[in-house]
This record gives C-alpha cells, sequence and structure tokens, in this order.
C-alpha cells in the first residue's frame, strides 16, 4: 500500500511519524522523572543515616569513658552500625526507584512507537530503493523503463482519471505512446527527470498499419 502513495503524501506520514516517536520519547523521560522524584524519600534515609554514623564517631571518641554495662566504644559501634544501615537502605532504595523509573519510561517510549516503526522503516526502504532503481533507470535512458512507468500508471489511476490524460490509454501503451502516462507516474514517485530526458520507445515500437484494399 505504501509503495502505491504519492511521494508527497508518504513524506508527510515521516513527519508524522518522527513527532509520534519525539511525542512518546518526550512522555517517557517526563514519567522516569516523575517516578525518580520518588527516590528522593531515599535521601533523607541516608541523610539521617549518615547523621547517626556522625554521632556514633563522636561517642567513639569517650571510649575510654566506664559505662555501666560496657564502654562507650561499644555503644558507639551499635550507633555507626544503625547509621549505616539506614544509610545503605535509603541507597538502596534509590537505586531500586531509579531502575523501576527507567524501565517504565522505556515501556512508555517503546510499546507505542515499536510497531510502528518495525512497520514502517522496512516499507520506508522499500519505497526508496525502488524510486532509487527507476531514477538510475531514466537516468540511464534503459528500455522498458518509461512503459513501466505508463503501465504502472495505468494499474494505479482510475478510469476516469486516465481518460483526462488519454481518451485511450491502453491503445497508446500499445502503439508506444509512453509519455504522458509516465510522467504522471514520474509525479507520483515525486522522481525529478533531467533536462531533455524523453521516453525511450525503442522497447515497444509503433505498430504498422497496412493500407486498406484496394476498392473494385
Amino acid at each position: 500500500m505504501l509503495s502505491r502513495m504519492t511521494h508527497q503524501r508518504i513524506v508527510a506520514l515521516d513527519f508524522l511519524v518522527i513527532a509520534w516517536v519525539l511525542l512518546c520519547l518526550m512522555l517517557g523521560m517526563a514519567a522516569t522523572k516523575r517516578i525518580n522524584h520518588l527516590g528522593t524519600l531515599g535521601d533523607g534515609l541516608v541523610s539521617a543515616g549518615d547523621s547517626v554514623s556522625g554521632v556514633g564517631d563522636w561517642i567513639s571518641g569517650l571510649e575510654d569513658t566506664p559505662l555501666i554495662g560496657g564502654t562507650f566504644g561499644a555503644v558507639a559501634d551499635k550507633i555507626d552500625s544503625l547509621g549505616s544501615s539506614t544509610a545503605q537502605q535509603g541507597r538502596n532504595g534509590k537505586a531500586a526507584v531509579w531502575k523501576a523509573a527507567l524501565g517504565i519510561g522505556i515501556l512508555i517510549t517503546l510499546l507505542p512507537t515499536l510497531p510502528i516503526l518495525v512497520f514502517w522503516i522496512p516499507a520506508r526502504v522499500a519505497v526508496e530503493r525502488e524510486r532509487s532503481s527507476l531514477r538510475a533507470s531514466l537516468k540511464a535512458d534503459e528500455p522498458g523503463v518509461w512503459e513501466y512507468l505508463a503501465l504502472q500508471a495505468v494499474d494505479d489511476m482510475s478510469f476516469r482519471d486516465l481518460r483526462k490524460i488519454s481518451a485511450d490509454p491502453w491503445e497508446d501503451i500499445r502503439q508506444g505512446r509512453y509519455e504522458a502516462l509516465a510522467r504522471v507516474e514520474i509525479d507520483r514517485l515525486g522522481l525529478t527527470l533531467a533536462a531533455g530526458e524523453q521516453p525511450d520507445r525503442r522497447s515497444n515500437p509503433p505498430a504498422k498499419t497496412q493500407d486498406p484494399p484496394p476498392v473494385a
């Protein structure tokens, strides 16, 4: 279906596909940023844990002071362990939130765009290869290219549109008059002919007409 569309419509669809991909990408990035913002809760745990560890370090300076049930050093170690554990939980929480945010952002970006790109990119490449091949054939004036283009135009156009170009397009093709129909296909494909290029009629020369029998 894509190969039979006009080049102008295909280019317009190119812009739509690009706009859709960019929109989904921006939505994915916004979702990632919003969800990752929840990781600020982990910052609070990290800050609290570091503060508790700082208290433990301060208490460890009083290690030589006797205390019932142990020394300040033992208390400092417990406090420092608690602070370090709290800070690590905060860091782990931030990392988990970031992974979740990144995964959700990627899904939001890819799910709406991947099916379109899987279809669009191969079809688009095929169309450009066809255009490049026809452009090269026209430039080289290869036999048959004008006839091919004329036949493609006849296959694609409605009878009403054909009659606007030729009263009998099939007879024109049989007689090797390809130019009018072929140029319709050339315009549809968005190809540009070099100055002086003319259709090649060698592949289908005009049919010879016989003189009518003499009247008795």
